[in-house]
């Protein structure tokens, strides 16, 4: 039997040397992954944009129909004062014509049914309508001072237009004509006596001989309007600009103005604070017998 080294035969019984397995690489990226998570971004930004633009298609719709709705609204009050209006000129119409209102004595029913109409239509009346009914009225000679055939006193006339009426000689005595407009109008001899005109203006108005007294003009403009012979007595004069106004002969005996801002209530009730009184150049009022209360 042949005779194995010593070395053989140990060898067969040796491990083979320790290696360190191998790791595979780690494959790189495909593109694919790539193209697959902007496919996914941009079904997100297309499922948002669908949800977007119905929002915004329903946002404009309704806004379109409330446009519409208010257009609407706004072209049925309209409708509603006008008819109004016309039903009221038609009325009056016949009370003066058929009737013979303007030669009516005092007491006598169709003065009572001619107050009754106007209070009426008046309060449903925007304030350009409001200064044609005045108007009218007056050319039909049932509002002349003193003694007017129809009594409108406590009329609310709040916002009415008058811009360059002729109204000589109008009774507007004890109504409320806040915010009313009366720029280039004529009022000679007129009497708006006890009546608001809270922020109305009056810029450029002949008032000359008016009678004005206790009237309430806070905040009113003025400006360049003709006072000349005008009775103020007693009016509220605060916060009034009667810059470049023209006050020959106007009586200002107790008539109330303000030096500095002062708190005001509104016709609503708000406090407001006015700035004070604007006289002509080198007006002195108090000489006048105004009263300044906050001097």
């Amino acid at each position: 039997m042949p005779q194995t080294s010593r070395r053989t035969r140990e060898s067969r019984y040796l491990l083979p040397p320790f290696t360190k397995p191998r790791v595979p690489a780690a494959a790189p990226p495909t593109s694919n992954k790539t193209v697959w998570d902007k496919i996914g971004v941009l079904i997100q930004a297309i499922t948002a944009l669908a949800i977007v633009v119905p929002l915004v298609a329903l946002y404009e719709s309704v806004h379109q129909f409330n446009v519409q709705q208010t257009n609407s609204a706004a072209e049925m009050l309209n409708q509603q004062r006008q008819a109004t209006f016309s039903g009221y000129l038609s009325d009056m119409s016949a009370l003066v014509l058929q009737y013979n209102l303007p030669e009516s004595k005092a007491g006598a029913p169709v003065r009572a049914i001619a107050v009754a109409r106007t209070l009426t239509a008046v309060r449903n009346l925007d304030g350009v309508r409001k200064g044609t009914l005045i108007r009218y009225l007056w050319e039909a000679r049932l509002i002349a001072s003193p003694h007017p055939v129809v009594d409108i006193s406590s009329a609310d006339l709040t916002g009415a237009v008058f811009y360059r009426a002729d109204l000589d000689g109008v009774a507007l005595f004890q109504l409320s004509l806040n915010n009313a407009q009366f720029v280039k109008a004529k009022l000679i001899r007129a009497d708006l006596s006890g009546s608001a005109l809270f922020e109305s203006d009056l810029i450029n108005a002949d008032l000359s001989g008016a009678n004005l007294s206790a009237i309430l003009l806070i905040d009113a403009s003025l400006i360049n309007a003709d006072l000349t012979g005008a009775d103020l007595t007693g009016a509220d004069l605060t916060g009034a600009d009667l810059t470049g106004a023209d006050l020959t002969g106007a009586d200002l005996r107790g008539a109330r103005y303000n030096s500095g801002p002062e708190y005001v209530r509104s016709p609503h009730g708000d406090l407001i604070l006015e700035g004070p009184t604007r006289w002509p150049r080198g007006f002195d009022a108090k000489a006048k017998g105004a009263i300044c209360y906050n001097c």
